[in-house]
């Protein structure tokens, strides 16, 4: 059964795109390496990988990077990653200090990592919980300014990718 929704991810993505709509379509998927989640790697252009400013988050985010590179390397469809963003961040923890530090670990494994941080605040899970976009919901609050922030240096990437 889960084949099939990773078939009907990729056929989902495929047919927007045939439309020619959009500029950009995002997926927002669980962070995992199930089937749904890989279709829709292989389908996409481009990743932006968020990851919280932690152990698990960073190595999340290698275990990600091995999948497209070892994609990229056996000469199959898979998207280009955009880069790392660090989300949930709280500037006063220990954790956000180190972003620094995880940016460049991140890096010198060759993974690009994005300036912008999105931090943790309430506004987003109360988005969700209304089916929207924090963007939407809260416009001036501060994820909904970062990520604008964030698109903006996407738009950067891609253009130049």
């Amino acid at each position: 059964v889960s084949s099939n929704r990773g078939d009907l991810v990729g056929r989902m993505i495929k047919n927007i795109k045939k439309l020619g709509l959009y500029d950009y379509v995002f997926i927002d998927t669980q962070p995992s390496m199930g089937i749904i989640v890989t279709s829709t790697y292989k389908e996409s252009d481009w990743l932006i990988i968020p990851t919280e400013p932690e152990k698990y988050g960073i190595e999340g985010s290698v275990k990600v990077c091995n999948f497209v590179n070892t994609r990229i390397m056996d000469e199959l469809p898979v998207a280009k990653i955009a880069g790392i963003v660090f989300v949930k961040t709280d500037e006063r923890t220990a954790l956000a200090k180190a972003i620094p530090a995880f940016r460049q670990q991140l890096e010198e494994m060759g993974a690009h990592c994005f300036q912008t941080t999105i931090p943790h605040s309430a506004d987003v899970p109360k988005a969700r919980m209304n089916g929207c976009a924090v963007t939407d919901l809260y416009p001036l609050s501060k994820p909904s300014l970062k990520y604008i922030e964030l698109f903006k240096e996407l738009e950067e990437v891609v253009q130049n990718g």
